[in-house]
């Protein structure tokens, strides 16, 4: 591919922050080992979050990491109002709570590297949030471990896919008090269409009281890299996030 499809590509990635993924993975270097049962969160002793005091404990872009500054939605799911899910599918989200959406990146020129999303769903009770979590946990654990995606076009989007191998797995465990699922993504693409052809995705999924907070980062990278700083900064930036939150 020619020098003017290459920087068609790193555009793609950096502006629309959204490459489709298919789901697998048994890379033993590229992220946390994987679990068929997550736990589910416990009924007991809930915490009831307000909503404004949810807003306000949101990460700035300077705690998220260096360079990041807030931008428009492009990642395909939240501007659909839905949860991403492997190969950044998106599944309705569960009852009617309060959501935020936010996105952020550190594209600075038609490149990008660090891409970072929120959606925080704050429900009314601990009972529908605990439902919604538990809904999510079904449909990231029915991910297949391996899939090849084929490149198509989005319609009435202004994206192309770009056909590649994803890998797919997740954990599940206990982060600052919230009941945590990660799931997380490798998409290899091409060499011809740029050196760094590779994606990692992480998705986390938390929930504790009545608020469930989804996060999805991303980093492009060389395939000789391995995926687990990528896991390592996702958790930091996960747990400060949980934990301001409280």
């Amino acid at each position: 591919m020619g020098p003017r499809k290459l920087l068609d590509l790193t555009t793609i990635l950096a502006i629309v922050g959204l490459v489709l993924a298919g789901c697998g993975g048994d890379d033993k270097k590229s992220g946390p080992k994987k679990s068929s049962t997550p736990p589910s969160p416990s009924p007991s002793a809930q915490p009831s979050y307000d909503a404004a005091k949810v807003r306000e404990a949101l990460l700035k872009p300077g705690e998220i990491g260096k360079g990041l500054r807030e931008v428009q939605v492009s990642l395909l799911p939240l501007q659909d109002k839905q949860i991403p899910i492997c190969s950044l599918g998106g599944a309705k989200v569960d009852g009617e709570p309060r959501i935020t959406i936010r996105q952020f990146t550190d594209r600075k020129s038609s490149t990008s590297r660090t891409n970072y999303s929120q959606l925080v769903a704050h429900y009314d009770d601990s009972a529908a949030a605990s439902q919604a979590f538990a809904k999510v946990k079904t449909k990231a654990t029915a991910c297949p471990a391996k899939k090849r995606v084929n490149a198509k076009r989005i319609p009435g989007k202004r994206v192309v896919l770009f056909s590649h191998d994803d890998t797919w797995k997740t954990s599940g465990d206990s982060v600052e008090g919230w009941t945590h699922l990660r799931g997380f993504e490798r998409q290899l693409y091409s060499a011809s269409q740029t050196t760094e052809n590779v994606l990692f995705f992480v998705y986390d999924y938390a929930v504790r009281g009545n608020v469930l907070v989804t996060t999805v980062y991303w980093e492009r990278t060389k395939p000789s890299k391995s995926g687990e700083p990528v896991a390592a900064r996702a958790m930091e930036i996960l747990t400060k996030q949980l934990r301001k939150i409280g």
